[in-house]
């Protein structure tokens, strides 16, 4: 990966690298920085610390990770995350000066922002390439990508795009197997509350279904209280939850019930001579 883009370099090519994961990027950008080290395309006279840990040389193609509105270039922009950079010269203090790729001016970027927000920028994430473009695209999909990522990642080069598979062998089938997983991995961030629903469903839906195939592990209880016992909804407000007795024709517990509520449904033998079934509904 790193010759090719050696080799596209050369041929003034421009290559977007993208993969899941922040320390497979610094393994990347690492690796072509050292070969372009022993090439000579870099002055390794001056080095500035930057936020991977890595360091940036004169010629080093950088990425600032922060916006900051009070560092602006001589082009009229501020310095925006996820722009990309060469590095022009480097002072004795560690302060960075720095073309953007796109001709949007230059700027110096002190040593203490380049410390905590400026990378090397050979590789990125998939959040990091999103709105790149470049003439091709080369993605390294291991079982953290995601078919999100990938989709992402496979839409960067305007003339070519290609699939780099990380497997523990040689074998085909292995590559494909990991590709079947990243199409079918569809992860996406969700807010933390609907996660919370989530889970609570989830073990509601648990909870519910040993009772029903687990009859004698029932503790002796009625069986709204059990319900409620057991969802740890009995102590909530009672406007967040809702039993109905469907074998009386009756509501047993009724409470306003708030959101868009989950329903449950548990059928149990409330005695020798009653079939019925409980009703939960979870806000």
């Amino acid at each position: 990966m790193a010759a090719f883009w050696l080799d596209l370099h050369d041929r003034d090519e421009s290559l977007a690298i993208t993969t899941a994961r922040n320390a497979d990027v610094d393994l990347i950008n690492d690796r072509i920085q050292s070969l372009r080290w022993q090439r000579g395309d870099l002055d390794r006279t001056r080095r500035a610390d930057t936020a991977d840990g890595i360091g940036a040389y004169v010629g080093d193609l950088i990425a600032t990770r922060r916006n900051d509105r009070t560092l602006i270039t001589s082009g009229g922009q501020f310095v925006r995350n996820r722009d990309q950079w060469i590095v022009t010269a480097i002072d004795g203090h560690g302060d960075i000066t720095a073309a953007r790729i796109d001709g949007g001016g230059v700027v110096t970027l002190p040593a203490d922002y380049a410390r905590e927000h400026v990378r090397l920028g050979y590789a990125a994430t998939e959040p990091g390439n999103q709105s790149d473009n470049q003439d091709r695209g080369v993605v390294m999909a291991t079982p953290s990508t995601t078919g999100r990522g990938l989709y992402v990642a496979l839409t960067r080069g305007r003339r070519s795009n290609h699939v780099l598979v990380v497997t523990e062998t040689h074998d085909l089938t292995e590559a494909r197997e990991i590709l079947d997983h990243v199409i079918t991995n569809d992860r996406a961030d969700v807010p933390a509350v609907t996660r919370r629903q989530q889970l609570r469903d989830d073990r509601a839906e648990v909870i519910l279904r040993g009772w029903i195939e687990e009859p004698v592990a029932r503790p002796q209880l009625q069986p709204e209280s059990f319900v409620l016992a057991a969802l740890g909804l009995a102590d909530r407000p009672r406007r967040q939850w809702q039993i109905a007795h469907s074998g009386s024709g009756k509501s047993l517990t009724r409470g306003t019930v708030v959101g868009s509520p989950r329903i449950a449904t548990v059928t149990h033998n409330a005695s020798s001579r009653r079939h019925c079934s409980i009703r939960v509904r979870l806000s």
